[in-house]
């Protein structure tokens, strides 16, 4: 089998490794097995990797995956790309590529003697995905409706609505924050700081803090939404009875035993698992870009989007791209190793409040009002 040889494959459902000649002898190669094989061998990025298993697992395999790769035709996969891109063309175009990307790693290693995408082109609105997502900035009016639905309580209740609130706010990176650690954030420095081996210049990366954003930290510190729930759950045990108290102190219960697993986990946003950071926030995401009535954005176009505002405050270029952490060009690296912290922290300052005017104010009477930071 050419250049594989024994190398070791992951069947689907399956935990343990098993040699590729058991493959040969008497296990069915469906395509959930040929796609666990490619994503266990691949050198990725450990967060394409959870974006590649992720999209397998909710999207190509409950279609595909008992499918043998023989029995996959481009029709099927056309109408599916076509379906699955008349909600998010973004997610449907992702979606092609990393299927592509499994049947040509599966024919590079010998293991199917052709693919279904050869000569197979992106239907016409999934081709522009790219390009949409690389330019899609909320509009204030957006921005608005956005933190209008955060105020329900099951984005409250887990910190989401403050993982938005400090996406805005710094302008990081959706995983960088999610990953953040309560070391990572000096509130008598007021800086938060993404430490080496987390930021994808491999250098660590301060971000002065905003009044706002130094709030929201010390209101998930402080868990003030799950203790305001937990609250309100005991008043309502008082006028309760029956079946409907019982239910109340089961919740109660669990959400006190939560309460007391947080306050000792090293993270800002823990997981189930509290001694580890949660993993991906997209299930309570999509459930907030259906209450916004929207769906045609991503977590990362909060970044984009803050990026564009700067821009519109009239912050200088060099400043906002110390904010995004970019690398600055090579004859600025050469001569200059300055990182204008206290430009940094004027500019953000100045954002954060125009932030606070466009969630506070309804949007038809909201005027952007231009400033120098």
């Amino acid at each position: 089998m050419g250049a594989v040889g024994n190398a070791k494959r992951f069947p689907s459902g399956c935990g343990k490794p098993i040699p590729f000649a058991v493959f040969q002898a008497g296990v069915d190669l469906t395509f959930a097995t040929l796609a666990d094989s490619c994503l266990a061998s691949l050198s990725l990025r450990p967060t394409t990797a959870r974006q590649w298993r992720g999209l397998v697992k909710n999207h190509l395999a409950p279609r595909f995956g008992r499918l043998k790769p023989a029995e996959i035709e481009r029709k099927a996969i056309r109408d599916f790309i076509e379906k699955l891109g008349q909600g998010t063309p973004v997610l449907a175009a992702r979606a092609f590529e990393v299927m592509r990307r499994i049947f040509s790693w599966a024919m590079e290693h010998e293991e199917i003697k052709g693919s279904p995408f050869v000569g197979l082109r992106k239907p016409e609105k999934v081709q522009d995905a790219d390009s949409v997502e690389r330019d899609r900035r909320l509009s204030r009016q957006e921005i608005h409706a956005v933190f209008s639905a955060l105020q329900r309580p099951r984005f409250k209740l887990n910190g989401f609505d403050q993982y938005v609130r400090l996406l805005f706010e710094m302008a990081v990176r959706r995983e960088e924050l999610l990953k953040a650690t309560w070391k990572e954030v000096d509130h008598g420095a007021k800086f938060f700081t993404i430490g080496t081996l987390r930021y994808k210049s491999k250098k660590p990366h301060q971000v002065p803090l905003t009044r706002a954003a130094e709030a929201a930290f010390l209101a998930l510190k402080r868990q003030d939404s799950a203790k305001a729930h937990l609250a309100a759950l005991v008043e309502q045990m008082r006028s309760a009875d029956g079946h409907e108290r019982e239910a109340l102190e089961s919740e109660a219960d669990t959400l006190k035993k939560r309460i007391e697993e947080v306050a000792t986990s090293p993270y800002v946003f823990p997981g189930p698992d509290t001694s580890r950071p949660r993993s991906s926030p997209q299930r309570v995401f999509g459930e907030l870009r259906r209450q916004v009535g929207f769906e045609d954005w991503t977590l990362h176009d909060i970044r984009r989007t803050a990026a564009n505002e700067l821009d519109r405050l009239g912050v200088a270029p060099h400043i906002k791209e110390a904010i995004l952490g970019h690398a600055p060009d090579k004859l600025m690296r050469t001569y200059s190793k300055h990182v204008p912290l206290p430009e940094m922290r004027r500019a953000l300052e100045a954002w954060s409040e125009e932030l606070g005017r466009i969630i506070e104010e309804a949007p038809s009477v909201h005027e952007f009002q231009t400033k120098t930071a």
